[in-house]
């Protein structure tokens, strides 16, 4: 399993094109079982939208995006599945800092900010 993770984030990051930057993770998911370097979940930000790639199954997840005034501009629940992603479009929105949250059902999270120029 640690392989496939392995595997799909190397998958990942060729997905994406060069002008794509990594969004920095900081937590841990309680749901993450083996882990990959890093997290088992990569975030990419792109012109106009921000990737989520799911490098394990890590079940049921809340994903959410704040402004920097606190106020939440994104929420989906997701059943992530190893390889399987989610795009979130980010044209139209304000330019400054965003964080995003990926949470679990376990107390588990995941937090990175990221900004739009």
């Amino acid at each position: 399993m640690k392989k496939l993770c392995i595997l799909i984030c190397m998958a990942g990051v060729a997905l994406f094109s060069a002008q794509a930057t990594n969004v920095n993770l900081d937590g841990n998911l309680a749901g993450g079982g083996i882990k990959s370097p890093g997290h088992p979940v990569e975030v990419f930000q792109n012109q106009g939208s921000v990737e989520i790639l799911f490098l394990c199954n890590l079940g049921k997840l809340n994903i959410a995006v704040y402004d920097e005034y606190g106020d939440d501009v994104f929420a989906q629940s997701v059943d992530a599945t190893a390889g399987s992603s989610l795009p979130v479009s980010t044209n139209g929105w304000s330019a400054g800092e965003y964080t995003l949250t990926i949470t679990d059902g376990q107390g588990g999270y995941l937090e990175g900010s990221f900004l739009i120029d």
